[in-house]
């Protein structure tokens, strides 16, 4: 009897450290959020390993905590205004490393333009000392609009004809001019 209670135990404990990865993980991603909604760009790279990376499509690439940095520097340059929302968090955790998918919607003024984005996020974590942090991050838009003058109508921008991991990029030039 014993034994059946141990072995119930330790699958117990096995589904709450799952469950409680899940939701560090989770955390994770909306303290990434809350840091490009609130402006606090300098606390994202913190948010890497040392060697972690990130590839935001037409946006940009960097690799290393200290490229991080720089490029997160310039993001108050590049968009202004923004505020994400985030979605459909889906986590699969391998015991010190995880995998997530999320879909955005983002709000974006640029050069007194408004814009509405949809966008997805594919994520690579690992725990690194009891915390988990990003590994890798790719991102990008799968339905950018620019909103119209008059605020009813949406035009889509422009599709490129490269494809990537098979899903379709944007152009973000008609977007950002960086």
């Amino acid at each position: 009897m014993s034994n059946d209670i141990e072995t119930r135990l330790a699958a117990m404990e096995k589904t709450v450290q799952r469950l409680s990865d899940i939701e560090e993980i989770r955390q994770l991603r909306h303290r990434y959020h809350q840091c490009i909604n609130e402006g606090e760009f300098a606390a994202i790279p913190d948010l890497f390993v040392e060697d972690g990376w990130l590839d935001f499509s037409y946006i940009g690439k960097a690799a290393g905590r200290a490229t991080l940095t720089k490029f997160f520097a310039e993001a108050p340059k590049v968009l202004p205004f923004i505020r994400q929302f985030i979605h459909n968090h889906i986590i699969d955790v391998d015991g010190d490393r995880a995998s997530a998918v999320s879909y955005m919607e983002a709000r974006s003024i640029n050069d007194g333009e408004a814009y509405n984005i949809a966008g997805r996020y594919d994520d690579d974590c690992v725990r690194q000392d009891g915390v988990w942090k990003y590994q890798s991050m790719i991102s990008g838009p799968i339905t950018p609009c620019r909103i119209t003058k008059a605020g009813r109508r949406t035009t889509a921008l422009k599709w490129p004809a490269a494809r990537n991991r098979g899903r379709r990029r944007c152009c973000f030039q008609d977007l950002i001019k960086i």
